[in-house]
């Protein structure tokens, strides 16, 4: 049964950042992945994520496939702002 839990918690953390994403996407960019990472320790998201990712949430959203990340330098740059788009959920998921 710990397949089954596992699964419908990997689903769950999903979803939940999936739809923030959405809601923070700021057009062609898509949301700033600082604030991504705020609203889901406010969410309490973080806690249902893979205990692996636990500690950096940032790194894993940007390395878990399920969203396209895109990274900008600002006009003098030197800074680099990184942005989480999602990628079209797949049918066989």
């Amino acid at each position: 049964m710990k397949v089954a839990e596992s699964s419908k918690a990997s689903s769950d953390w999903a979803a939940s950042v999936r739809d923030l994403v959405a809601a923070l996407s700021n057009g062609a960019k898509g949301a700033e992945l600082p604030k991504v990472c705020l609203r889901m320790h406010a969410q309490g998201i973080t806690a249902r994520l893979p205990e692996s990712a636990r500690a950096k949430p940032g790194r894993f959203l940007t390395t878990c496939g399920l969203f396209e990340v895109v990274k900008t330098r600002d006009s003098n740059g030197r800074s680099v702002h990184t942005y989480l788009r999602n990628k079209p959920a797949r049918a066989d998921r």
